[in-house]
């Protein structure tokens, strides 16, 4: 899988995989550890239920 954003491109094998390079990415970013987020569903998720 090939993503690409405004700072560059991510290659990963699965969803999963950028999935926790997000989390790690923005942990670090914001000084917090993973486990300490919570990570909501996507809005359109959240509204259907």
């Amino acid at each position: 899988m090939i993503v690409s954003g405004a700072y560059g491109v991510i290659v990963v094998d699965d969803q999963s995989e950028l999935h926790a390079l997000l989390i790690h990415h923005f942990a670090e970013k914001y000084d917090a550890p993973p486990g300490r987020r919570q990570i909501l569903p996507p809005p359109h998720s959240r509204a259907a239920g």
